[in-house]
């Protein structure tokens, strides 16, 4: 199936780890994934706004895994205000009157992903954007995959976010 929330990979690992007579293998998977989450949502308070980013110029709204990454790190992921959902065009008007605090990249370091000259992200309201905002960068393995080891691109999200967040950048 296609998770598309850590609910869903929970119960697609179970499966899986019970069609191959390994539940308990699965039930350890699981219980790494759920102290990645803690560790995640452990943050200092506030929720930062963010905005995540790929080279080809689109965002992750609410029910993607890439919203529950967000999520599970404690972030106020900007692209699913208003209930918007899936993945979707960056909305370069709003980020212009409302920009975020934090911008989330994934894919950046996968060449085949790489930015053309029609992406928004070659937009000057973006690129401005992209050079003077904070940034958490996620490699495209972390985040391609709905699995187990998306809690640790969560965590790794947090550990990043709250470095920059410390130093004031």
């Amino acid at each position: 199936g296609f998770a598309a929330s850590f609910e869903d990979i929970r119960a697609m690992v179970r499966s899986a780890a019970h069609a191959l007579g390994q539940a308990a293998r699965g039930e350890a998977l699981i219980a790494e994934m759920d102290a990645a989450l803690s560790l995640a949502a452990d943050g200092p308070a506030g929720r930062p706004a963010v905005l995540y980013v790929t080279p080809g110029g689109v965002t992750a709204g609410g029910g993607t895994l890439v919203h529950e990454i967000l999520t599970a790190a404690g972030f106020d992921n900007i692209a699913a205000r208003g209930g918007a959902t899936g993945w979707r065009e960056l909305p370069l008007e709003a980020l212009v009157l409302d920009p975020p605090e934090l911008i989330v990249t994934g894919f950046f370091d996968m060449p085949e992903h790489r930015v053309d000259n029609w992406s928004a992200t070659r937009h000057p309201v973006l690129t401005h954007i992209l050079q003077t905002t904070p940034s958490v960068h996620l490699g495209g393995a972390r985040v391609s995959c709905g699995a187990w080891f998306m809690a640790d691109a969560a965590l790794e999200a947090r550990r990043q976010a709250d470095a920059l967040l410390a130093r004031g950048t």
